[in-house]
């Protein structure tokens, strides 16, 4: 099994609540994070949910892996002050001009 850090659309709010260094901003319809793992960034809040190799395959897909956003490997910080290395999709694309989260916690839009 593979432990995946989501903070998006791919968050199913079964997985273990936790947060991991990034800079999160709003892309509109979905959440991107850059930074991860700087000291410097802000946290980033969501859960750690485990999927098959087959699973992250698909989410690999589905994230545009790796040129929309990459996967790649840090820490999750978890509520009880424990932390472990998981997998996380980090945005690959200028976020210049998009608005940031600054509590990192992204709220999925309402459709219209």
């Amino acid at each position: 099994m593979n432990k995946v850090f989501v903070y998006g659309i791919l968050k199913t709010g079964a997985g273990k609540a936790a947060s991991i260094q990034g800079d999160m901003y709003d892309a509109g319809f979905f959440p991107a994070v850059v930074n991860i793992d700087n000291p410097y960034a802000y946290q980033t809040w969501g859960e750690v949910i485990e999927v098959s190799d087959k699973t992250l395959i698909n989410f690999d897909h589905i994230e545009g892996h790796p040129t929309f956003y990459c996967r790649r490997r840090c820490e999750a910080y978890y509520l009880d002050g424990t932390s472990e290395p998981v997998w996380v999709y980090e945005y690959q694309r200028d976020v210049t001009n998009l608005p940031e989260i600054l509590d990192g916690n992204w709220k999925r839009k309402e459709a219209l």
